[in-house]
């Protein structure tokens, strides 16, 4: 569903419709109706189930087959029979109830995957192509907002994220980040990766996803988040291998970065700032210790060594 016609619907069709009413009754104003429907990628779904429910119809004017179909499936279903145009609705239907929640997860994170075609993401999942297709139009609009990353970046990255993430979550960013070969791998749909690549290539790339996340944790503020205290601490391994082996860390590696990685403050200016620090006290090289450094660092160090 493209967010033009939303937007067209929203601003004429729909003003009235149940969908856009409050819970005291008063329907959303014109800003709130666009607000609430151009973010909700199951919008045509909960559209035509609200006018259903409430005993209306959604108008014709809005020339969309499948939203006016599944108004009248939802109005028939409670009857004996479907009829036969209807009958892939009686599959959309299924994959959105609560029973189906796992098919649900993997059929949303396919569809959000670039590299898969729905013929291909129905064979897959097992079930007619004109479903998918219908299920992807009104229940999970994202194909034809690809051009639109602050949408699907809102639905793989919502606020309040934490690092266990839930499983649909977990196989959204996979399909989003990575395609639908990591989302089958991850939801069971096929026990091995398709590409031959050794261990040593695929721990580099673990190492590269930890630390590129952490890089955005630490960016972003979040110094506590597992990513980045994986980060930290092989920071300090890597300090102690290199000063091991005799080799200067250069600044522009380390430098206040160190703090971190369990050096303190005071050891982290020795460390960068040790020469000329020695040089201002007048000492011999190594001599000068903590508390003059630390003088030196606030300001009240003026005598030099004697």
């Amino acid at each position: 569903m493209k967010l033009k016609s939303i937007r067209r619907w929203v601003g004429k069709d729909l003003a009235t419709a149940e969908y856009f009413r409050n819970k005291d009754g008063s329907l959303m104003s014109l800003v709130e109706r666009l607000a609430l429907a151009s973010d909700d990628p199951s919008f045509g779904w909960r559209l035509a189930r609200a006018e259903v429910l409430s005993g209306k119809r959604l108008p014709y004017t809005l020339k969309n087959v499948n939203l006016l179909r599944a108004e009248e499936y939802l109005l028939k279903r409670a009857g004996n029979s479907i009829p036969a145009h209807l009958e892939d609705y009686v599959v959309v239907d299924m994959l959105m109830h609560p029973a189906k929640r796992w098919e649900r997860e993997v059929l949303n994170a396919l569809l959000i995957s670039k590299d898969i075609t729905i013929a291909d993401i129905a064979q897959t999942m097992g079930l007619p192509v004109t479903a998918i297709e219908i299920y992807s139009d009104i229940c999970f609009s994202v194909r034809d907002r690809f051009k639109e990353p602050a949408y699907l970046a809102k639905l793989v990255y919502p606020e309040n994220q934490t690092d266990n993430l839930p499983r649909e979550l977990s196989l959204l960013r996979a399909g989003y980040r990575h395609g639908a070969a990591e989302v089958l791998l991850q939801a069971g749909l096929v026990n091995t990766r398709t590409d031959r690549e050794s261990p040593d290539d695929l721990c580099g790339e673990i190492e590269r996803e930890v630390m590129t996340q952490a890089l955005s944790d630490v960016r972003a503020g979040r110094m506590d988040s597992s990513a980045a205290k994986h980060a930290f601490k092989q920071l300090a391994i890597r300090a102690e291998n290199d000063e091991r082996n005799g080799r200067q860390i250069p600044d522009h590696e380390m430098g206040l970065m160190a703090v971190g990685v369990g050096f303190g403050i005071i050891d982290t200016v020795k460390r960068i700032q040790g020469p000329e620090i020695q040089k201002r006290l007048n000492i011999p090289e190594g001599a000068a210790t903590k508390n003059q450094i630390a003088d030196l660092v606030n300001g009240t160090s003026t005598t030099s060594h004697k």
